[in-house]
């Protein structure tokens, strides 16, 4: 007589442990970028996106595409517009976003905030993010 159905029990057993712990869904994040200046800056279309984890590791990038360029809001200086989609992975504490380098500082946000769509703001003509 073999003994199958302990078998089968641990089978499905491990089967609904695994499905139970698998990795939450990657997050695909559509944010902008707006720069306000008065000379050149160094961002443009084309531009990376770099988003890193808590440690400073890499976990996703993309490229900034320019959306509009105009005066700033305050008549003085120029404002450029860019947007990005970039796919990281889901369930990290935080997320460091840095464009065009580190030179503009990291800004962090929550997941909620990368599933509704980081907007940025780097204001040169005060010093940055």
């Amino acid at each position: 007589m073999t003994r199958s159905v302990p078998l089968a029990a641990a089978v499905l057993a491990a089967l609904l442990l695994a499905a139970c712990s698998s990795s939450p869904a990657p997050i695909t994040a559509h944010g902008t970028v707006t720069v306000d200046y008065t000379s050149s800056d160094d961002l443009s279309g084309g531009s990376q996106v770099v988003i890193v984890n808590s440690a400073g590791t890499v976990v996703g990038n993309g490229t900034l595409t320019a959306t509009s360029s105009g005066p700033g809001t305050d008549g003085l200086a120029q404002q450029d517009v860019f947007s990005f989609k970039v796919q990281v992975p889901g369930g990290l504490a935080r997320y460091g976003i840095q464009v065009g380098g580190t030179s503009h500082g990291t800004l962090w946000e929550t997941a909620a905030q990368m599933k509704a769509g980081p907007a940025l703001a780097i204001d040169e003509t005060t010093g940055g993010l």
